[in-house]
């Protein structure tokens, strides 16, 4: 599809916006008003205080749509005038574009970013009343009365974990980047079915890195402990230990409230490497079928049954971990409501602590992207339809939302949401989505988030994504949080 835009200054969420519409990352810049096909122009100009907008939208039928609109703006605050014209331009987009549609195909209105509940974290800081940001939620943002309400679920949970925050705690993340096979639907730069050397070499560049930066987290309280992926549990029980060794031996793990391991799939979990997690203090794992159904599952190449999920679960209930979560994905090719209620009974049956409900994502660097299973896809109205009978499930299971966010190129333009029963929340899912606090990463494809709670701003660290780079440099990683760092606490002076 064409666009054509008159400058660049809103290029950003014009795009964005498109994107989420249409559906695509096609979009194709022109500077020809007459082109041919699919065509979307985006025209502004000002002069004085009067900011004045039109757009045109040119569908495949050759039909033509036009609006416009005036904003008149005050002189004095330029930021808060940019706030109004960038409201405005999206709410005359999507007017063009949809008319009365748009709460069908945009459930989150003119909401592009992936941390909505932030947004009413922060209108909650500044003062605002509960009525007031639902106004504005719907008003400002034509966001549905459905997800508004979600929104204010959320965050009325989340306010008592993350509120007030403390700059003097933090959490430590470890990626593991590796998988026994790579799922149709993952854009993550994993290694599958990596050897023993590699896999050695990896944790001791992994203890490297840590031993390395260990004395800059002295001075702070580490709060939770995230092992993520790829999937953890690919490590061997020995190179596990390890791991955990390094982690106790090396940071002051003392005060941690929680401790989670990512064991993800079921074919990687055995006893031994559950005997490792429960002595290392570990108190939070997921176990993640994904979906219930066999047929979906070797679409989707997840190497293991829905027989092998019940068989693992029964394992893992042995070792008595304080929470156990399950993670489904909603969209699945071939899958619609039947498969959907399926799964939802399988998951009654096993009655987890957790349940996070993901919406399939088409990310761009995924093999599902350029694969013939797209065609086998849900259609919107039935992936929402599976998204509420995974509701309907999590609340007949005794649990509320407690955190939530939402990725690119998501079917139906929905989100993934975390549900949990009474006293099971993640403490680090709901800091680390509402930027509330420092998350230091170590391993290959991580990211360091440097969170200052004072001036609101965040400074990032990137670790190497490939695994063989990351090897060859864990001192340099080291080496790139403690130059971020100072650059953080020097402007912090």
């Amino acid at each position: 599809m064409k666009i054509y835009m008159t400058d660049s200054t809103y290029r950003y969420d014009i795009e964005a916006l498109a994107k989420a519409i249409f559906k695509t990352e096609e979009l194709e810049e022109t500077r020809d008003l007459d082109a041919f096909g699919p065509f979307l122009a985006i025209i502004y100009n000002r002069e004085d205080d009067v900011f004045s907008m039109r757009v045109v939208w040119r569908d495949p039928k050759n039909e033509t749509f036009e609006k416009h609109e005036t904003v008149m703006q005050s002189s004095g605050d330029e930021r808060e005038n940019k706030r109004q014209v960038r409201s405005k331009l999206k709410h005359l987009m999507i007017k063009t574009i949809l008319g009365d549609k748009s709460a069908n195909i945009l459930p989150w209105g003119t909401l592009t970013g992936i941390k909505p509940s932030k947004l009413v974290h922060e209108m909650i800081q500044s003062g605002m009343k509960r009525e007031d940001i639902r106004r504005k939620l719907k008003n400002e943002y034509l966001i549905s009365k459905e997800k508004i309400n979600l929104l204010m679920r959320v965050a009325r949970l989340e306010q008592n974990f993350i509120y007030p925050p403390d700059p003097n705690k933090i959490s430590v993340y470890i990626g593991i980047p590796f998988c026994p096979s790579k799922c149709l639907y993952c854009s993550f730069p994993t290694q599958v079915n990596a050897g023993n050397e590699i896999k050695d070499k990896y944790v001791k560049a992994l203890a490297l890195e840590i031993r390395s930066y260990a004395k800059e987290i002295e001075p702070y309280e580490i709060e939770t402990v995230y092992i993520g992926g790829g999937t953890p549990t690919e490590l061997s029980a020995s190179h596990l230990k390890e791991v955990m060794d390094v982690l106790h031996g090396t940071l002051d793990l003392s005060r941690l409230k929680e401790f989670t391991v990512e064991a993800g799939r079921p074919d990687t979990i055995d006893k031994h490497k559950l005997s490792v997690l429960k002595e290392s203090g570990v108190d939070r794992i997921s176990v993640n079928p994904q979906t219930f159904n066999n047929k979906t599952l070797e679409i989707v190449r997840r190497g293991h049954t829905s027989e092998d999920v019940h068989k693992v679960w029964e394992m893992v209930r042995q070792y008595g971990f304080n929470s156990v979560n399950m993670d489904l994905i909603v969209g699945l090719p071939g899958e619609n409501i039947s498969e959907m209620e399926l799964t939802m009974e399988n998951v009654y049956k096993i009655k987890p602590d957790n349940l996070t409900v993901h919406t399939l994502a088409l990310k761009k660097n995924s093999e599902m992207r350029k694969s013939s299973v797209l065609k086998m896809l849900p259609d919107e109205n039935s992936v929402a339809h599976m998204i509420k009978l995974a509701e309907k499930g999590a609340v007949l299971l005794g649990m509320e939302p407690y955190y939530m966010y939402r990725q690119k190129y998501m079917l139906g333009n929905m989100e993934n949401i975390g549900y949990a029963k009474a006293g099971k929340a993640c403490i680090y899912n709901m800091r680390m989505m509402n930027d509330l606090q420092t998350v230091i990463a170590f391993g290959a494809g991580v990211m360091t988030k440097f969170v200052s709670l004072e001036d609101n701003r965040i400074l990032r660290a990137a670790n190497y994504k490939n695994s063989k780079d990351y090897i060859d440099s864990p001192l340099e990683m080291a080496e790139r949080k403690m130059k971020t760092k100072k650059i953080l606490d020097y402007k912090n002076i």
